[in-house]
């Protein structure tokens, strides 16, 4: 166990989210045993409280969304030595904010067995109003009425549209869908593929020759794709690495860093495995924490990877349903101009104007420049700079004015 997760222990867990106004609490699916679990913090802000819900989910698929709370825009966060430190830049600074381990099966959430393991975003979805038609009505009625904005990164491209699409069709007035917003997502694999070779040569990875090594490789990752699912696993993913491998790339998630963030995991599961934070955590009884993402669930969902989200995107869209899809332009595995890609593939209302848009630069109100962006009515592009998979971890004041932004601002006129 680490040092500091040993002395936090010896000061008393109640320590843990110091000054914070937050609960947890796990929703029963009545599915016979399989659950939800959440982390909620309110608002630092009083006059704020009550009145925007922020989701954040992770992606994997199969990662629990501690990785977010305890690394990316949560309250308080590790660092690098295992040490806690307050973010001020968090994004409970204007808004409750709550993390859910979802699918079930994940993180602290529970599944009866194997079967019940969730092997398509319908499963994802239905869960998913389970629980929060659940959570508004028996644990938390007074979010009822709150504008909901469910956010997150990476497989939650695929999670995110799913889910606010089927909220959307269920048409119930106690869910107050406003917005998505989705980090480094991958919602359709076919497309954004296409976009390794040129993120590469954009990034001085390749040259000519390798450059087309890449686009031959990412062909063959289609057609693999498009045939069946095992041979997707053994062909389009094992490519990724390959191409990585052959440029020198050391962290998929971001070019730059000759390391990775094995330690913040290592930090995550120290804490949560230990019997007085699950006390704290409201645990009646203790549950084994020995990695951050269940690969279990990766496996189960593999079949899943390949299948296009698009549909469900573009229907929120079309919906007048606010949606961000943000990206950091250091990142590899779901590289920015894939996304750029995945947008302009998309057949939708506003597509004519979009197209007709040249990048803006994105400016904190001091006037740096921290990214770039198109916006078409409900719909925004961005790209941050100098950050990699996790924006938030990153970019943190410039993801918190993202944020704000993008529910209580315009980029426009930002």
């Amino acid at each position: 166990m680490k040092i500091y997760v040993i002395a936090l222990l010896l000061v008393g867990v109640h320590c843990l989210f110091k000054d914070e106004l937050w609960v947890t609490g796990e929703v029963d699916l009545r599915n016979r045993g399989d659950t939800i679990f959440y982390y909620l913090f309110r608002s630092r802000n009083p006059e704020t409280r009550y009145k925007k819900l922020v989701i954040w989910l992770s992606g994997g698929p199969g990662c629990s969304s501690t990785i977010g709370l305890f690394t990316e825009n949560g309250p308080y966060m590790f660092n690098k030595t295992a040490k806690m430190f307050r973010n001020e830049y968090s994004w409970n600074e204007e808004y409750d904010l709550m993390f859910v381990d979802q699918p079930v099966g994940v993180g602290f959430s529970r599944v009866k067995d194997k079967d019940h393991f969730c092997r398509n975003e319908t499963c994802v979805a239905t869960n998913f109003h389970k629980f929060i038609t659940a959570f508004y009505r028996y644990h938390h009625p007074e979010y009822q009425n709150v504008p909901l904005y469910i956010t997150g990164e990476s497989y939650a491209g695929h999670y995110i549209p799913a889910i606010a699409a089927y909220l959307l069709r269920a048409k119930d007035l106690d869910i107050p869908l406003a917005g998505i917003a989705i980090g480094n997502g991958l919602t359709d694999f076919s497309v954004q593929i296409k976009g390794y070779a040129n993120f590469l040569l954009e990034n001085d990875l390749v040259g000519p020759f390798g450059y087309l090594a890449v686009q031959l490789l990412s062909t063959i990752s289609v057609i693999a794709l498009e045939m069946e699912a095992e041979l997707f696993k053994n062909i389009s993913l094992t490519v990724l690495g390959l191409i990585a491998d052959y440029v020198g790339i050391i962290n998929v998630y971001d070019i730059r860093r000759k390391d990775t963030d094995d330690d913040l995991d290592d930090d995550i599961i120290a804490l949560l495995k230990q019997p007085p934070v699950q006390e704290l955590f409201g645990l009646k009884e203790y549950r084994e924490f020995k990695m951050v993402c269940n690969h279990t669930l990766q496996e189960y969902m593999l079949a899943d990877i390949p299948v296009s989200i698009s549909p469900d995107l573009v229907e929120l869209m079309e919906n007048e349903v606010k949606v961000l899809i943000y990206y950091g332009d250091k990142d590899y595995i779901c590289n920015w101009i894939g996304g750029e890609l995945l947008i302009d593939s998309l057949k939708w209302k506003g597509k004519s104007e979009y197209e007709k848009q040249a990048y803006k630069g994105f400016k904190l109100k001091n006037g740096t420049e921290v990214g770039k962006f198109k916006n078409v009515g409900n719909f925004t592009f961005l790209v941050v700079y100098n950050a990699g998979h996790m924006v938030p971890m990153d970019q943190k004041e410039a993801s918190l004015y993202m944020l704000k932004t993008f529910i209580d601002g315009n980029f426009t006129k930002e």
